[in-house]
């Protein structure tokens, strides 16, 4: 119960007073290694899934890591040219410069698919290439600016890496260890996971 691990019951229905009717559709709280309080609205439960949305940059970043300590991937100063050949017989040089961290880090200097190209980029035929096609907006390594097209092209890196598909490598080595068993991830025209914004 709540009261066993010092929260008040009253409070909690309280919160769950004020969850009624937002988009919060779900809410569980732990507390010294145990669940203390679950709210769902009406129509969830314990079993429903959510997207994660961006959240989903959480989990791809925790996978490169793992990735990484698994040796597929040599660390992130590896320039995605390893992955992306295509990026060396470009005009812009700066495009070889790229590396895992800037797109773990959102440094990349490519152009940020969360602005006025987010509908262009996800009706593209292929969104990888759509993405090494654009020039350059900074010079890698030197700006923050936060795109989940960074995320997508290390879920492409993580499935050449691995030779399996995010939702795979993701299952294998994450979510069955840890007994998530209702992942999903949605993929792009090219099957390639969704690992910015489909979990």
């Amino acid at each position: 119960s709540p009261e066993a691990h010092g929260l008040d019951r009253a409070a909690l229905d309280g919160l769950h007073a004020q969850l009624r009717g937002t988009q919060v559709y779900a809410c569980v709280i732990a507390k010294d290694g145990v669940i203390v309080d679950e709210y769902y609205q009406e129509g969830y439960d314990e079993t429903s899934r959510f997207t994660l949305q961006s959240c989903s940059k959480s989990v791809t970043g925790a996978l490169v890591g793992i990735a990484i300590g698994q040796g597929y991937i040599a660390g992130v100063d590896v320039p995605i040219s390893h992955y992306f050949p295509q990026l060396l017989d470009v005009e812009d040089e700066r495009l070889g410069d790229i590396t895992i961290r800037h797109l773990l880090t959102h440094t990349s200097g490519l152009q940020s698919t969360d602005s006025s190209l987010w509908g262009q980029w996800r009706e593209s035929d292929n969104w990888v290439d759509f993405l090494l096609e654009r020039p350059l907006s900074h010079t890698p390594g030197t700006t923050f600016d936060y795109s989940t097209g960074n995320t997508h092209l290390l879920s492409a890196i993580l499935e050449q890496a691995t030779g399996m598909g995010l939702m795979e490598y993701g299952r294998q080595v994450l979510f069955e260890p840890m007994g998530m068993n209702s992942v999903q991830c949605s993929t792009d025209p090219q099957g390639i996971g969704e690992g910015g914004n489909g979990f």
